[in-house]
């Protein structure tokens, strides 16, 4: 009984190990460019592939796409090819979501996740949990200054 729980605090002193850490909250104009970084550590960088989904507001989860950091091949889905690209350094563990003419349905929660194991079976398992990148696109509308006017008394 000893040697199990010996067995599971060394498993839960690697996993607690592991660390993604992103940027943090970003305001942008619309058709701006931004570039989200997420750091790793704990773990063998180049064994994994890295994730970005996102979050916009009172809506699912989205996913972005995808890089195997051995090899720094990269999969974006059709709906953001064009603008959006996934990129690595392999020297640093970092991963980075390249965002080109950002647009005001950007503005979500963007996390970086990993696969928890190599296993198939276990390929909807993605680590965190870990604080995401919140990005805020400032729409065309919030630029504009109405003149103040001053009250009458009626």
């Amino acid at each position: 009984f000893t040697f199990i729980l010996l067995l599971l605090s060394l498993a839960a002193g690697v996993q607690s190990a592991i660390a993604l850490t992103q940027s943090g909250v970003e305001v942008k104009n619309p058709g701006e460019p931004l570039k989200l970084s997420c750091e790793t550590s704990g773990y063998s960088y180049t064994s994994y592939y890295m994730h970005w989904i996102r979050q916009p507001p009172r809506k699912g989860l989205e996913w972005i796409g995808r890089i195997d950091c051995g090899s720094g091949s990269s999969v974006v889905i059709e709906k953001f090819q064009g603008r959006f690209t996934i990129s690595r350094d392999a020297s640093s563990s970092t991963v980075y979501l390249q965002m080109n003419s950002l647009t005001v349905e950007d503005t979500a929660m963007y996390y970086c996740a990993r696969r928890v194991t190599f296993s198939p079976s276990n390929s909807h398992a993605l680590w965190p949990p870990h604080t995401p990148s919140r990005i805020a696109a400032k729409s065309h509308a919030a630029k504009l200054s109405l003149p103040l006017r001053p009250c009458s008394p009626n």
